[in-house]
C-alpha cells in the first residue's frame, strides 16, 4: 500500500538580484491560477508516489516556475523543474497551520515515527 501523499499550500520563495534566497511566503491562492494549481498538485503527487515506492517516507519538496515561452508566446508553468527529497526552505512554513506555532514539530514527529514503525 502507497502511503498518503500531504501536499501542503504552495510557497513563493524571494530571491535576491542574484537570485540568493532570502525568504519564503505562503502563495496567497488567488495568485495562482486554478489550472496551475491542479498542474502542481498533480506534479506533487505524482513525486510523493514515486519516492514511496522506493521506500522514501520522508518530506520532499518540488520546485515549479512560471517563465517566459521561449517563442515569445506569454508565460508559461514548469510544474515539476526538480524534487528535493529532504527538507526545503518552505516545509515549517507550508506544513504549520500557523508557521510560528511550533505545529511544524509536532509534524515533523509524527513523520519520524511514522517511519521508525515502517
Amino acid at each position: 500500500m502507497t502511503p498518503p501523499v500531504t501536499i501542503s499550500v504552495p510557497c513563493f520563495q524571494r530571491v535576491s538580484e542574484h537570485g540568493a534566497w532570502t525568504g519564503t511566503e505562503r502563495a496567497a491562492l488567488d495568485l495562482v491560477a486554478a489550472a496551475d494549481a491542479a498542474r502542481v498538485e498533480e506534479a506533487c503527487a505524482a513525486a510523493g508516489s514515486a519516492l514511496a515506492a522506493v521506500g522514501d517516507f520522508g518530506p520532499f519538496g518540488i520546485d515549479a516556475y512560471d517563465h517566459r515561452a521561449l517563442d515569445g508566446a506569454g508565460v508559461v508553468l514548469n510544474p515539476l523543474s526538480e524534487i528535493n527529497a529532504r527538507f526545503t526552505m518552505d516545509w515549517a512554513t507550508a506544513m504549520a497551520a500557523d508557521p510560528r506555532s511550533g505545529e511544524a514539530r509536532e509534524r515533523l514527529a509524527g513523520l519520524a515515527s511514522r517511519g521508525k514503525s515502517a
